[in-house]
């Protein structure tokens, strides 16, 4: 689809492929904060807040990490689940920068709230505003 927009899937497993891999030490430090987890430094990283991450936790890319090293350490994902408001929608083609109006007559009308891949089936949704969609949870999860 590529279009200008929020990419939104509806099953989770889909959504897992565009999960970026975080490799992290399985341990906790403890700093005159208190200990964190693991999960909340994964978090954190997930929100840009990278200097609360490294308080808590040793990122550590992918490519540079030694097989033997992989016992001591875990794959880490953090996907979003958020609500989106969807509304009426269509099939969005890559020329899109905005939802198509619902009237092709009538230009400047009323729009579409959201494209998606298949309209009788819809499984990828795009939304154009922000104010359409808002995270509910961080979800934290191992991959092997």
């Amino acid at each position: 689809m590529l279009l200008s927009g929020t990419y939104f899937a509806r099953d989770a497993s889909y959504a897992h492929e565009y999960t970026d891999i975080k490799v992290m030490e399985m341990t906790s430090r403890n700093n005159d904060r208190g200990s964190v987890s693991v999960a909340a430094a994964a978090a954190a990283t997930a929100l840009g807040e990278t200097n609360r991450a490294d308080e808590t936790t040793d990122n550590v890319d992918v490519d540079d990490v030694d097989r033997g090293e992989l016992d001591s350490m875990r794959r880490l994902r953090v996907m979003i689940a958020a609500r989106v408001y969807v509304g009426r929608y269509t099939a969005g083609l890559r020329t899109y920068r905005k939802p198509p109006p619902i009237d092709p007559t009538q230009p400047f009308s009323a729009t579409f709230d959201a494209c998606v891949n298949y309209t009788d089936e819809p499984t990828l949704f795009v939304v154009f505003d922000s104010s359409q969609c808002y995270p509910e949870h961080f979800i934290t999860y191992c991959c092997t």
